[in-house]
């Protein structure tokens, strides 16, 4: 049966153990394997935009149809499963056209805006004038890939509802929020990266103080190593990126776009730490 609904938005237990039961934690190798790929695959993006085959228009193109595409593949993939097999209730339409809405205003405008910024709009436009530009600059390949992952996400997810029964918990869910995510941070580039450090330098100075009063002295001093080495490697990607010629809202797009990624990616070990009550 369906869970019933929570009377807050706050992660239980439960929650979590229901969320593992479907999709087990998969053990540090496989999620490190999967933050390789997310890196890889957006190092790809900036490799395409640093050799001038993919414009930053392309780019936003992109994760719009990416993010219209799996929303509509999650909805079909979902008519078959009763309402009362859902692990949470089916959003009312009401609420996800409010959300859609919001969307396409926030992206709408927000993206408007950037792409008169960045002198982008002839680049956009030309993608509905020349039909060979999706394949010149690899669109094309990029949603068809997409296409058959998620259709193979969507056909996983029945397999494993039709074999473990109810709940139903699509996987293909997260590919959904994990676009979402990007739409919205993309719309602020250059805010996420600056949160994410601030974020990291925070959580890294905690650490440090915390081995410090336990007198772990190399734990701290490799804590603050790695917290300083990788925000030089920040600087670092940043100004050679720079000089490569990428633009520098590009940069900060495909950062916000790598951070959403990793949220995604990073899902199981917050749902692992809410089943151990942590």
């Amino acid at each position: 049966m369906a869970r019933k609904a929570s009377t807050g938005d706050t992660l239980t237990r439960d929650d979590a153990n229901a969320w593992l039961r479907q999709f087990p934690f998969p053990g540090w190798t496989a999620l490190g394997f999967q933050v390789v790929v997310v890196l890889a695959g957006n190092a790809l993006v900036l490799w395409l935009l640093a050799s001038g085959r993919l414009p930053g228009a392309g780019l936003i193109l992109l994760v719009v149809i990416e993010f219209v595409l799996l929303f509509a593949l999650a909805h079909l993939a979902a008519l078959p499963v009763p309402r009362a097999h859902w692990f949470e209730p089916p959003t009312p339409w009401r609420e996800q056209l409010f959300l859609l809405g919001f969307l396409a205003v926030w992206a709408g405008g927000a993206y408007s805006f950037t792409l008169l910024l960045i002198g982008g709009w002839p680049d956009f436009l030309a993608y509905f004038h020349d039909p060979g530009r999706w394949h010149a600059t690899g669109l094309s390949w990029a949603l068809g890939v997409t296409f058959v992952l998620a259709l193979a996400t969507a056909c996983g997810d029945w397999l494993r509802y039709r074999r473990r029964g109810p709940p139903f918990m699509p996987a293909l869910g997260l590919e959904v929020a994990s676009r979402m995510l990007t739409l919205i941070f993309g719309a602020i580039p250059f805010a996420v990266p600056i949160f994410a450090a601030f974020i990291g330098v925070v959580k890294s100075a905690e650490r440090i103080i915390a081995a410090a009063r336990a007198k772990r002295w190399t734990a701290a001093a490799a804590t603050l190593a790695a917290a300083l080495g990788g925000l030089v490697l920040l600087y670092t990607m940043f100004v050679a990126l720079q000089r490569a010629g990428v633009n520098d809202w590009a940069i900060g797009y495909v950062m916000a776009k790598c951070v959403a990624e990793l949220l995604v990616v990073a899902i199981p070990i917050v749902m692992r730490e809410a089943a151990a009550g942590r």
